[in-house]
């Protein structure tokens, strides 16, 4: 396992596993997701392992599809391996 994964965020008080959308060191710089890092009550967070196990959920999802739409959705969102 990579250590970033169990690197944790220290936020107002409070120490939680790091969000994936964390672009800082230990929680210092950024969000990718929201424009003002708020870690306290975001309702996007989720840890590293959370959000990887979410993409692969939604690759399976994604490849049920039928050609036609899987073609479509891959055209206009630029997703690469449902095809």
């Amino acid at each position: 396992m990579r250590i970033d994964l169990l690197e944790q965020c220290y936020w107002r008080g409070r120490w939680k596993m790091k969000c994936f959308a964390d672009t800082g060191l230990k929680g210092a710089k950024g969000c990718s997701v929201l424009t003002k890092k708020q870690c306290g009550n975001c309702p996007f967070y989720k840890t590293v392992e959370q959000k990887r196990i979410d993409d692969m959920k939604t690759l399976k999802r994604l490849k049920s599809l039928d050609k036609v739409t899987r073609l479509h959705i891959a055209a206009k969102y630029q997703i690469k391996g449902i095809v």
